[in-house]
């Protein structure tokens, strides 16, 4: 009809709405009765949505007689008693039905009551604002897309308020949340612009909301990332915390498009968030390698996998899904120029407890590589099957060499996932598993799973390795046997460039000094580099005051700091 004001439209839509009216009166809604037109969430879309275009669009139609009017008045009355008395428990039904009620009081003042609604649905969206949004940003679902379904909720009320000419109490405060919400899409963003695909969401890309944001804030680092770094200035953190709500990036660069990014999930569970506490997605050199699940539907007979713990890049116990509370908690993070380093922990089953630590050696140097070492520590008592889950990216095909599992993608990036080569009792195989980046849209991944069975504790030390395009990596890792730690060895080529690594991870904050493989250390967390001919090329440490290779001292700090480094490179 608004098109073309034939009057067959506009009589259709006003028996449409006579008809529905008579069919749904109100109904509290009941989920055992699964009748969804009252429930608070669809009430409160009606008067957001729908209604208020339909008045706009169809008010001058000759079907828009006086008991059409009649019943869209009463109905519109009806919703805003209705959402007066009725409100859901939590989570984003909550701010919509916000905004519903602020927009009827804004939108239909001849009512008498208006006032009164407007009033509510302001005060509730304030502190809703406050009691969604946790203290770094995040909202309480912890999912990309959920969090900007909010987000653009409070933008749109602040919007309405501004044109409708209403002052409110505490409109910095208002901004200043909404402004920090942004923060989730600046540093989780991925290089390509999408988000991880965490928790009920979907694969979107996220350089418009900055965009916008900037518009708004005027942030050069909105508008950095917004225009693939053609404008602005880069965020001040490389790699960024969300602690409250227990998201980690990890990123190499701002101004590599191949840079290399790490997302991990370490937070609760609430509302739309799936079973997957310290699950994590990859990306490198302009792909991802590793996916995440994503939510492919909201059914419960068929979203199984993915909402399940089997579907994510964690830890799998019992091939049972882990449980929902209680939330994970960081014993560390350590963000650096050269290295990144997170630890979690997570009661994840009964009686069991999960430590994932994570540690992000960057690239430094043109050309240079980087990677990630996983350590995984499952401990509690009794014998428990434990397996150790990674999803290639669909689009990515991978095979085994005893116990390395690669992606052999011909033209773009690849990952070698590698275990130490003497692991008894480790297994490695290729499983079937499921990616959804779209509504009831799900793709065959394949799933590198390491699994070990007996007698806890059970630890999975394993090395991520993402190789440029058309450019193989041979890799060996070792691991050094050593009490109270993981140490690894690991011996790799890419390209001309032959490397010896060895990397320490103390399971205890600090020790006494600890001297295996030519390394001397009191770090927390140490690694050394050499070249092809044993010269050592870099030194990190965390946590500690020296390190010290072959007898020669690299590194020296005068009391433990977080972390330092070193380079000698040509």
């Amino acid at each position: 009809y608004w098109i073309s004001y034939n009057e067959r439209y506009a009589e259709e839509w006003r028996q449409q709405l006579l008809d529905w009216t008579k069919d749904n009166p109100i109904e509290r809604w009941n989920p055992k009765t699964k009748r969804m037109a009252w429930s608070t969430l669809n009430a409160a879309a009606r008067m957001i949505h729908q209604w208020p275009a339909a008045l706009l669009q169809m008010r001058s139609a000759a079907a828009f007689d006086e008991v059409t009017l009649l019943v869209f008045l009463k109905g519109i009355q009806q919703h805003a008693r209705f959402l007066m008395e009725h409100q859901a428990g939590g989570g984003n039904w909550v701010i919509h039905e916000a905004k519903a009620q602020l927009m009827l009081g804004m939108f239909y003042p001849e009512f008498k009551d208006a006032a009164v609604w407007l009033e509510r649905g302001l005060n509730r969206t304030r502190a809703e604002l406050d009691a969604q949004v946790l203290g770094d940003g995040i909202h309480i679902e912890r999912t990309p897309g959920y969090h900007g379904g909010c987000l653009e909720t409070f933008v749109s009320v602040l919007q309405l308020l501004a044109l409708n000419d209403v002052a409110f109490e505490g409109r910095d405060h208002f901004l200043s949340r909404i402004e920090k919400m942004v923060d989730f899409y600046l540093y989780g963003i991925k290089p390509d612009g999408t988000m991880p695909v965490l928790g009920d969401t979907g694969k979107a890309r996220y350089r418009p909301t900055l965009e916008r944001a900037y518009k708004r804030f005027h942030r050069p680092d909105f508008l950095y990332v917004a225009s693939e770094g053609k404008q602005g200035v880069p965020p001040v953190d490389t790699s960024h915390a969300f602690p409250t709500a227990g998201l980690y990036a990890m990123r190499s660069d701002w101004e590599d498009s191949n840079a290399l990014w790490l997302f991990c999930d370490a937070g609760g569970f609430y509302g739309h968030c799936h079973l997957d506490n310290l699950t994590f997605e990859l990306y490198a050199y302009g792909r991802t390698l590793l996916a995440e699940g994503g939510r492919y539907a909201y059914a419960a007979k068929i979203n199984q996998y993915f909402k399940g713990t089997i579907g994510h890049n964690t830890i799998l116990i019992d091939r049972e899904n882990m449980e929902r509370e209680p939330a994970p908690e960081c014993v560390a993070w350590i963000p650096a120029e050269q290295f990144d380093y997170l630890h979690v922990r997570h009661q994840a089953y009964p009686g069991l407890t999960h430590d994932r630590r994570i540690l992000f050696v960057k690239p430094v140097g043109v050309g240079a590589d980087g990677y990630w070492i996983v350590v995984d520590d499952v401990t509690g008592p009794g014998e428990h099957r434990c397996d150790q889950r990674f999803h290639f990216e669909p689009a990515l095909t991978a095979e085994t060499n005893d116990l390395q599992a690669r992606s052999n993608d011909k033209e773009g990036a690849n990952l070698l996932i590698a275990a130490p080569a003497e692991s008894p009792g480790l297994a490695l195989t290729l499983e079937d598993g499921w990616v959804s980046y779209l509504w009831y849209g799900k793709r065959s991944a394949q799933v590198a799973q390491f699994t070990r069975q007996g007698p806890l504790p059970i630890r999975f030390s394993t090395v991520l390795y993402p190789e440029r395009p058309e450019q193989q990596a041979s890799l060996q890792v070792s691991r050094v046997p050593v009490e109270g730690a993981v140490m690894l060895n690991i011996e790799g080529a890419t390209g001309n460039e032959a490397f010896a690594d060895v990397v320490l991870l103390r399971d205890e904050e600090r020790g006494p000094s600890l001297t295996s493989s030519g390394l001397d250390t009191d770090a927390r967390v140490a690694y050394v580099r050499r070249n092809a001919e044993g010269t050592p090329r870099r030194a990190l440490i965390h946590g500690g005051t020296f390190v010290r290779a072959e007898g020669a001292l690299l590194l020296r700090t005068p009391q433990p700091i977080a972390h330092a480094s070193a380079s000698w490179m040509p």
